[in-house]
């Protein structure tokens, strides 16, 4: 188009043809376009204007006026004004198109080709009156398309910027929330401010308390590193040896006492008064339980690596029938122990967290309960009483101190838990015969129980007293 309004055509001034005799009277006249015009009305010999009779020989001048160089450059210019109105039409067509885009008024493509739609157009009908008037000349400006051309360039840096955020939906993702929370965050100025004005002494107090904290760890670390000084000087071999002979001394035990093993660091040996090698092979069962829970007392008190810390409040002791194989003469001594040292170490450093204590003797069980609480019915408050019944499946329920105060009420709950399925039913003569026994030892002064059924046999003819005792001899053992 810009090709078409710089063509020199416009400015030309058409001239008709001087080879007619016509030439010099429309050229004085200057009304050859007048006459150009009129040419389409000339169908006969009379003049289609004043309606006069005209020279046999003037429709052949007229036709030989206007043809030629003037004709040619009347059918140029008509081509040219044909071609860009074709141009812009179609023009027309696609800015419609791009106008219609999402980004197209952001962009500014819309004012801008109104502005220079309304141009083109003006130039079209400059155009047009030059073809309509080929003899007068017409000055054509270029039309000025820079600020459409901006506009464009403007839309599709917004489309290649949309395209780019396409492609890169994750980023895209993040960069709309951002601009989400900045909007809400605008909105919400006024809340915002009123909340960091209430959170303003609360992250002060927090930095004060972390401060507070963190002044505490360091407290704890550098008593740690003391503690472990300390330890490192109380907790060795030596330390825990004079610690478990004066235990053993306490209970009156001076038959052996226990040694470091010559040539070895971290290893006890068993040492007797006048012996120079003594074997554990000479300690009793009851012994060497009792060695292993005076030594378990000591270990409680630290680790048995120097560099560890042990945490009390993390701590669970599990003893596990430190009675059983003992004398009757320590029950007292390892519950009282157990109490003071483990359970309520009053006035004294607390070594562990919980005690659990698993025994078979009820002896021993009713004095450590004691020693926690005086009065059996409520010891339940103060502390977990339960009993594992062993059948099939282990069952653990709980259980009543007061119903199993003797081993005569034990031998009669295992009747009660053979009837109710809950051990097995082959442990019932034996519980039977010892039940018999200590009746009969009670009543009579006398365990003998088959002396006892002989008489009452004999003063009861029925052969059933001499069944009851086949039945407990041979299902029990003695």
């Amino acid at each position: 188009m810009s090709r078409i309004e710089s063509d020199p055509i416009w400015g030309e001034v058409v001239e008709v043809s001087t080879t007619s005799r016509l030439a010099p009277l429309v050229a004085e006249l200057g009304n050859a376009d007048w006459v150009a015009r009129g040419q389409a009305y000339t169908h006969s010999d009379q003049c289609p204007f004043c309606q006069q009779g005209l020279p046999h020989d003037f429709r052949d001048e007229l036709a030989r006026l206007l043809e030629g160089e003037r004709k040619a450059k009347v059918d140029r210019i008509a081509l040219l004004v044909q071609n860009y109105a074709a141009q812009l039409d179609a023009l027309e067509q696609r800015a419609q198109a791009i106008v219609a885009k999402p980004d197209a008024k952001e962009a500014g493509v819309e004012l801008a080709w109104s502005q220079t739609r309304a141009a083109f157009h003006d130039t079209l009908t400059a155009l047009r009156q030059k073809e309509a008037q080929p003899g007068v000349a017409v000055s054509i400006t270029p039309v000025n398309v820079d600020a459409l051309v901006e506009a464009l360039a403007k839309l599709n840096a917004l489309i290649a910027d949309f395209n780019a955020r396409i492609r890169d939906r994750r980023g895209e993702r993040d960069r709309i929330k951002a601009m989400l929370f900045q909007v809400m965050h605008a909105e919400r100025a006024d809340a915002y401010a009123h909340h960091g004005a209430l959170l303003g002494p609360l992250q002060e107090a927090e930095t004060q308390a972390k401060a507070d904290l963190q002044a505490k760890r360091q407290e704890r670390d550098e008593l740690n590193n003391e503690l472990r000084d300390l330890r490192r000087l109380q907790k060795g071999i030596d330390a825990s040896i004079d610690a478990i002979n004066d235990r053993l001394r306490s209970l009156g035990i001076k038959a052996f006492s226990i040694d470091r093993k010559a040539g070895e660091d971290r290893v006890y040996c068993l040492a007797r008064p006048g012996v120079a090698s003594s074997e554990t092979k000479s300690l009793s069962e009851g012994e060497k339980t009792l060695i292993a829970f005076l030594y378990f007392m000591e270990s409680l008190k630290g680790s048995h690596d120097e560099h560890e810390t042990v945490d009390p409040l993390r701590t669970i002791a599990v003893i596990d029938d430190p009675i059983s194989s003992l004398s009757q003469n320590y029950v007292y001594d390892i519950a009282t122990m157990i109490h003071r040292e483990l359970a309520k170490p009053d006035g004294r450093p607390q070594l562990v967290k919980q005690v659990i204590v698993l025994t078979h003797n009820l002896f021993f069980f009713h004095e450590l309960i004691r020693q926690h609480k005086t009065s059996l019915p409520k010891a339940h408050n103060h502390c977990g009483l339960l009993r594992v019944v062993k059948n099939t499946h282990s069952e653990v329920e709980t259980l009543d101190p007061t119903k199993l105060l003797n081993d005569y009420d034990v031998w009669w709950q295992i009747l009660r838990d053979a009837k109710d399925g809950k051990i097995p039913t082959q442990i019932v003569p034996n519980a039977m015969r010892n039940i018999l026994e200590q009746f009969f030892s009670f009543t009579t002064g006398s365990s003998d129980f088959p002396v006892a059924v002989q008489k009452l046999t004999d003063a009861d003819t029925s052969s059933k007293y001499a069944a009851l005792d086949r039945f407990v001899d041979r299902g029990s053992h003695r």
